[in-house]
């Protein structure tokens, strides 16, 4: 388990709203270990974090402190394979059923044990995840953008 017994939470898919969803875990304690098929997305996580919690620090919104703490929950890995240690996965990348298709192959036999989670808006979960197995460990979870000012839903 992650801190204080709460569970690890993995997200594949860095854009807006992946990076959203992770700082929404982050921020709420969760240990996040999070990864993009892009380097250069990977690569600019942290830069654009700190950014969008600049802003929120600089506002009041948000204290140093807890900025920093989220970055200490925040792990870039450089694969989905690597996010195996997760009990929850959510996925948020292209609305693409083939390319979401093949990444639940892959996070099934990375971890197994996960429930794996898709943030699609346009596709059906009973369509994307019919050939993975338990059906229990499936599921959709969509959160609104921006992610950290609407949570899921």
């Amino acid at each position: 388990m992650g801190m204080d017994d709460k569970p690890m939470i993995g997200v594949v898919g860095l854009g807006t709203m992946g990076l959203g969803i992770a700082q929404v875990y982050a921020a709420a304690g969760f240990q996040v270990l999070a990864t993009d098929a892009h380097p250069a997305t990977r690569d600019s996580v942290l830069r654009r974090l700190a950014k969008t919690l600049a802003v929120r620090v600089a506002s009041g919104k948000l204290t140093a402190d807890a900025r920093d703490a989220m970055f200490g929950s925040l792990t870039i890995q450089a694969a989905p394979a690597d996010l195996h240690p997760c009990a929850l996965i959510i996925e948020a990348i292209v609305e693409d059923f083939a390319a979401k298709t093949a990444l639940f192959s892959r996070l099934q036999a990375a971890a197994p044990q996960a429930i794996r989670a898709s943030n699609t808006t346009l596709l059906a979960i009973s369509e994307l995840s019919r050939p993975l197995a338990p059906p229990e460990n499936r599921l959709g979870l969509h959160f609104f953008n921006p992610s950290p000012r609407h949570g899921p839903s």
